[in-house]
């Protein structure tokens, strides 16, 4: 939450995007607290394309009329990384530990081993 509230008031608008189901989707993000920070939560379902398919950021990014180089996608997910990236998006990957970033993609443009030390370093741009 800290991580978040750090984003927020540093002016980032933040979207989950989840190749889970929406209802679901909703449910955790209330109950865990973190639905307040985002402006949207987005199931792949409304895609009919799983992540890292460049559809499912399009998607994002069409809903919320922002360009790709305007955006980032912050994830632990290597595959993710690589899908947003092949959407012309920035990336921050989360290096938790048992996730690897996907040797044959493109790099993430920030590292991170938690989401806090990512918004640490975006506070610096």
């Amino acid at each position: 939450i800290k991580a978040l509230t750090q984003l927020q008031k540093a002016g980032f608008t933040m979207v989950a995007l989840t190749n889970g189901n929406q209802e679901v989707a909703d449910t955790q993000l209330t109950n865990s607290g973190i639905a307040p920070f985002l402006k949207h939560i987005i199931s792949v379902e409304h895609v009919g394309r799983y992540k890292p398919h460049v559809a499912a950021y399009t998607y994002v990014l069409d809903t919320l009329k922002i360009a790709a180089k305007d955006a980032m996608m912050i994830a632990a997910h290597g595959w993710d990384i690589v899908g947003a990236k092949r959407a012309g998006m920035q990336t921050a990957f989360v290096a938790r530990e048992g996730k690897f970033i996907y040797p044959l993609g493109n790099g993430p443009d920030l590292t991170g081993t938690t989401v806090l030390k990512i918004a640490e370093k975006l506070s610096l741009y």
